[in-house]
């Protein structure tokens, strides 16, 4: 079999182009400059001169006064009182009574006899007594406290302060002035200029080609041949089946079922009971006899 077939082929190939290429140059150029000049120059200016003075004044103060002042105060007495007081006690009673008893006799034998047997039973009686109750009554009494009173005063005093007076005063300082300058420096200047090289590179062309080649072909004919084949095929049958089913009826049946239950109950019960009573106390009060206050801490 004849195939055309494209080879690649190189080849060397030259093109010209044009390139920019910069040329350096120096140039001469003036620029101006600022140069600093110094002078000396006279000004006058004010300053704060610092001088004492004595002043006289009067001033306000508060001066202590103390004094004594009747007070007031209320104080807690204990009051001593006699009071009735009823209980019960219980008191045994005697009395006899009368039981059977056997007495064996050498002549007689056993004799059945009667005796008198003391029995002490308790009666509960209510009885009263006077007892001391002691109760706190409130008291006002009266005592004199120290106290401190401010009273104002005027007093002369005299007061050194500091004024400043101001005062002129000439100085000398440095001015600078700028003078402009003209000088001269050189620079590079960059110049482009336009010349023309060549390039050489390769370049891959094609180039047709034929080749033979051989190789194997398979074809395919049609040929009838018969196969035995063997198959199951289906027959339609009729055939009677008997099925038992079971249906399930609700029935309502009373049951009676045991439950316990909480029943509410009364009981009597003991409770303690705190009750207050009024016990005597000595308390100390403390009373201002020296010092500067408004009162008794």
């Amino acid at each position: 079999m004849t195939k055309q077939v494209q080879v690649p082929v190189w080849k060397e190939v030259t093109r010209e182009h044009q390139v920019r290429v910069p040329v350096w140059r120096e140039v001469e150029e003036e620029y101006t400059v600022k140069v600093p000049v110094w002078s000396e120059v006279e000004e006058k200016y004010t300053v704060n001169v610092p001088q004492k003075k004595t002043l006289t004044r009067e001033v306000q103060l508060r001066v202590p006064v103390h004094k004594q002042v009747e007070q007031s105060y209320e104080v807690c007495v204990p009051v001593t009182e006699q009071k009735e007081v009823s209980y019960g006690v219980c008191v045994p009673v005697k009395s006899f009574r009368e039981e059977e008893c056997s007495v064996k006799k050498p002549s007689k034998g056993e004799v059945k006899k009667t005796r008198k047997v003391p029995v002490v039973t308790y009666q509960k009686e209510t009885r009263s007594k006077t007892v001391p109750v002691t109760r706190m009554v409130e008291q006002t009494k009266t005592r004199m406290v120290n106290v401190c009173d401010w009273e104002m005063k005027t007093k002369t005093v005299d007061q050194t302060i500091v004024e400043c007076v101001p005062t002129e005063k000439t100085r000398t300082r440095k001015v600078c002035t700028y003078k402009p300058e003209t000088r001269t420096r050189k620079r590079k200047v960059c110049d482009w200029k336009t010349e023309t090289r060549q390039v050489v590179y390769k370049v891959r062309e094609c180039r047709t080609e034929q080749r033979e080649k051989t190789f194997n072909v398979t074809e395919y004919h049609t040929e009838t041949r018969s196969k035995e084949v063997e198959c199951v095929r289906l027959v339609p049958k009729a055939k009677m089946k008997t099925q038992t089913i079971t249906v399930n009826k609700c029935v309502p049946v009373q049951i009676a079922r045991e439950c316990t239950v909480m029943v509410p109950h009364q009981a009597q019960k003991e409770v303690q009971v705190r009750r207050c009573v009024l016990v005597p106390k000595k308390v100390k009060v403390t009373v201002c006899s020296t010092g500067c206050s408004t009162g008794c801490k």
